[in-house]
């Protein structure tokens, strides 16, 4: 291209073409060389723009294939599994869940010093919530506890499984509702609902936090 450019200058300069300030008495053979270069660059020219302008077509075409493949890529196939939405995903705070049908050896532990399962004071059925929570602290957001307990203070993972039904406890006392906390040293029952007293009959709510929980235990899982 360069070449090319620099002739063109160079035959303009000393060989000016008729018209524009051209030399009639000019031989004609120089003339015809003349034209032979500008001819030739012409041609030359033409064939780039040609293989320019079939080059950006073979471009636009790949960058269309490319977007199409992007496209179909982004799409899910049919039958595949989605990835897990926000409601599926597990509540802040809580590290496992239990599925009734597979609980894991800690879950079962777990269960196990809750006197929950076959022979036990508490059957599998009369629970409706349980989970592996990341420390004692994340309690207060599940169980209406009144701030007090030395479970809150755990900082490993504690487990927290709500039960629904009556449990007798020592003396004249049955708890409705109670919550069972385990950490990795200790496990209980606590009184987060009514407390029936056998004796008289009578119900008593049980201490109520000055912040109710805001968040719900995750139920059994199948």
């Amino acid at each position: 291209m360069e070449t090319t450019t620099l002739h063109r200058h160079h035959l303009m300069d000393i060989l000016p073409l008729p018209g524009v300030g051209s030399d009639p008495e000019i031989p004609t053979h120089h003339l015809a060389i003349a034209s032979r270069l500008v001819r030739t660059s012409s041609l030359v020219h033409t064939r780039r723009m040609r293989r320019l302008t079939a080059g950006l077509a073979t471009l636009a075409a790949v960058i269309t294939i490319a977007g199409c493949a992007v496209g179909s890529a982004s799409t899910a196939p049919e039958g595949s599994s989605s990835p897990p939405t926000a409601s599926a995903r597990l509540p802040d705070g809580v590290l496992a869940v239990v599925s009734r049908s597979r609980s894991s050896a800690e879950a079962l532990d777990v269960l196990a010093r809750c006197h929950i399962g076959d022979g036990e004071p508490v059957d599998l059925s009369q629970v409706t919530g349980m989970a592996q929570l990341a420390s004692g602290s994340e309690l207060v957001h599940f169980v209406p506890l009144t701030g007090l307990e030395p479970e809150l203070a755990d900082l490993d993972p504690v487990w927290v499984v709500q039960v629904e039904g009556e449990l007798q406890q020592l003396g004249d006392q049955v708890w409705i509702n109670p919550t069972c906390i385990a950490s990795s040293t200790r496990a209980g029952y606590f009184a987060t609902g009514p407390v029936k007293h056998t004796a008289s009959g009578k119900e008593a709510q049980a201490v109520q936090p000055s912040v109710p929980p805001d968040r719900s235990v995750p139920p059994l899982e199948p």
